[in-house]
């Protein structure tokens, strides 16, 4: 529910033209010894090994990509930090825009209150 009562309109799945464009790494020595061996898909938990292939979102959280269409199949976010992809519903967009709008214009009026300084309560 909103501040002014009114309900946060369902999320719908990630964009399927963004999902095609996520990259696909190749898990290599290197990146193993990066991530550490007991490195893992935090969808279906296996441990990763040299030569898997991984979808990387824009947060940098990687996934296999059987594991990760699923997920987006039915949402619009990071399984790990919620991180929002694009979706193909222009109205959950637009309502997107307008949140984040009112959000600059609470935090402006917000510091314009207080002198320059946020609070945070």
């Amino acid at each position: 529910m909103l501040e002014d009562g009114r309900a946060a309109p369902r999320v719908p799945p990630a964009s399927k033209e963004v999902v095609a464009k996520l990259p696909i790494i190749t898990i290599t020595e290197e990146v193993l010894n990066t991530l550490g061996n007991d490195a893992e898909c935090a969808i279906c938990k296996e441990n990763l090994v040299v030569n898997d292939e991984m979808q990387e979102l824009p947060c940098k959280h990687t996934f296999h990509p059987p594991c990760l269409k699923p997920w987006l199949d039915g949402h619009n976010s990071c399984p790990i930090c919620r991180h929002e992809l694009q979706t193909d519903d222009h109205d959950y967009e637009s309502w997107k825009e307008r949140e984040k709008e009112a959000e600059e214009e609470r935090k402006g009026a917000a510091n314009a209150i207080r002198g320059g300084e946020y609070m945070y309560v």
